[in-house]
């Protein structure tokens, strides 16, 4: 699996995280429902045996000073941004 992603099935109970251990690692959480482990182990294994280029999913990269422009873009076009990275050093 992807380092960095966690992905949470719809739990029968509720569940509850130390969030310190999920920000530290940098890592994402993701919900899903109406899916089995069988689905997602299908899927990892579907992508880690193709060949893509993984900055092809890469939309742009800005730095903070350009976040707010860049939500108006993607509010007014969402289909043409699949991610956007906020380089925090960037200026």
């Amino acid at each position: 699996m992807q380092e960095g992603l966690f992905v949470l099935d719809n739990a029968k109970e509720n569940v509850s995280f130390a969030t310190k251990l999920f920000v530290h690692k940098e890592i994402d959480i993701r919900g899903s429902r109406n899916a089995s482990q069988s689905n997602f182990r299908s899927v990892i294994k579907y992508l880690e045996n193709i060949d893509y280029d993984i900055n092809e999913l890469i939309t742009s990269k800005i730095g903070l000073g350009e976040v707010a422009d860049s939500i108006k873009k993607w509010s007014s076009n969402p289909a043409n941004v699949l991610k956007i990275i906020v380089d925090l050093e960037k200026k």
